[in-house]
């Protein structure tokens, strides 16, 4: 059994963007996992972070609670066999992620944005980690989550449809 715990920043991608993002969103992550072999491990993890949205007029802000479920394979084990005294770990990491989009500030007027939703999706990521202690790892995981057009597209479409009726 095992327990993590992480902070970063995370940035949303766009087939279209209207304008480049120079910013990037906090995190926070915890999770829980179960080591079944040397090579194979679960982990259910639960996070937390603001998600930005930039269209023509403005940037619009959420707040997006996600929960993971991972499979994660241990290439360090996987190709120079289990050693109890290595240091470091390279695992690669597959899952699916459910996430909650909350509604936004209370600067957004219109209805449509106002709506919260869940969304489902897939995410892929590595998970490198080293042991600074017996007890304690450090870690760095990049990792990409992908969702349906309905999450990032759905405030864009809406002002497709407007734009469409006033042609």
């Amino acid at each position: 059994l095992f327990v993590s715990a992480g902070a970063g920043m995370g940035v949303p991608l766009q087939m279209k963007r209207f304008r480049l993002k120079n910013y990037f969103d906090y995190q926070a992550m915890v999770a829980v996992g179960y080591t079944f072999t040397p090579i194979s491990s679960v982990r259910l993890s639960g996070d937390f972070g603001p998600y930005s949205n930039d269209l023509r007029n403005g940037a619009i802000k959420y707040n997006m609670a996600s929960g993971s479920l991972d499979y994660m394979l241990n290439l360090s084990n996987l190709m120079m066999e289990y050693d109890f005294y290595r240091k470091y770990d390279v695992q690669l990491l597959a899952g699916v992620v459910g996430s909650m989009r909350m509604k936004p500030s209370r600067e957004v007027q219109s209805e449509d944005l106002n709506k919260s939703g869940f969304f489902l999706g897939l995410e892929t990521g590595i998970h490198a980690s080293y042991q600074v202690l017996d007890f304690l790892k450090v870690f760095v995981e990049p990792k990409a989550r992908f969702y349906s057009n309905k999450l990032l597209m759905e405030l864009i479409l809406r002002l497709c449809k407007i734009l469409l009726l006033i042609l």
